[in-house]
């Protein structure tokens, strides 16, 4: 809903401020937290351990350094 306004539509624009709906969303998020909680088998997470270990490290560690490096190459050209 976020970016709605890019094309016009306008209509939702209120409920970015609204609490009600900032209380509800933090809600939903403890939920599905609980949820996926519920779902997890140790057992199964062991089995998959480092593939899922790569995946989680390489997930965290790339977005970091391309955005570092974005942000120095951008850097880099305004102070020029």
């Amino acid at each position: 809903m976020g970016n709605l306004v890019i094309f016009g539509f306008t209509r939702v624009e209120a409920l970015k401020n609204n609490e009600t709906i900032a209380a509800l969303a933090e809600i939903g998020v403890i939920i599905l937290l609980f949820e996926v909680g519920l779902e997890s088998d140790l057992k199964e997470m062991v089995e998959v351990g480092w593939s899922s270990l790569l995946v989680a490290v390489l997930g965290v560690i790339a977005p970091f350094i391309l955005g570092w490096g974005v942000s120095a190459y951008f850097f880099q050209m305004s102070s020029n």
